[in-house]
């Protein structure tokens, strides 16, 4: 697979570094750059919608503070933009940090204990698992390490295209990415299935 890099020399040296999407040899084969901005724009909506909505539903504590995955997706985009201009890059980290935090609420669930048909106040329950003030941080600081990968290589690919092009193909990725998460939600897939979605276009 054709891999993709900014313009800049430094980042230059470190050519064939890294496997997968996130490869950084430098390319001119414009299709390959394409094909690598569809996949990384699909990528970055559709963890951020998946992450959204799966922590939402497994960390209590999102119920009450909701806006949490989706700050913690805007400064990993941005960030993920700047480091594109780096010799450096943090994709290699997403794929493992995705399956660290997907094992980590699977195994540290935080739940609520409910007994009868009362009403619940989120102030007066009892939850159990982390606790707000250890979760919550390392959501926010998780959700933006992951979403900073796919936010790369799309900055990566701006730079090997014109803008307009550019534009035009991460806007056919990122609503292919919304459009499938709204598909399979409307399927009630299972989680498996939506890891699945995630995973395959990093590891092609």
């Amino acid at each position: 697979m054709t891999d993709i890099t900014a313009d800049s020399a430094p980042f230059a040296s470190g050519r064939g570094s890294q496997a997968g999407m996130g490869e950084t040899a430098v390319s001119d084969d414009k299709p390959a750059v394409v094909r690598r901005l569809i996949l990384a724009a699909f990528t970055m909506l559709f963890v951020e919608l998946a992450l959204i909505r799966w922590l939402g539903a497994n960390v209590v504590h999102l119920s009450y503070f909701s806006n949490f995955v989706l700050l913690g997706s805007f400064l990993g985009i941005g960030a993920g933009f700047l480091i594109s201009r780096k010799s450096w890059s943090i994709w290699p980290f997403s794929l493992p940090l995705l399956v660290v935090l997907v094992i980590a609420v699977v195994k540290f669930p935080v739940s609520i204990e409910r007994t009868g048909s009362d009403i619940i106040y989120f102030t007066s329950l009892r939850v159990y698992g982390p606790p707000a003030w250890l979760a919550l941080p390392l959501v926010f600081v998780t959700v933006a390490a992951i979403v900073a990968g796919p936010a790369e290589l799309v900055g990566r690919c701006f730079a090997k295209l014109t803008p307009l092009t550019a534009y035009r193909w991460d806007l056919i990725g990122s609503l292919a990415g919304i459009l499938t998460f709204t598909a399979l939600s409307f399927l009630h897939a299972p989680s498996i299935v939506w890891g699945l979605m995630a995973v395959v276009p990093i590891l092609s």
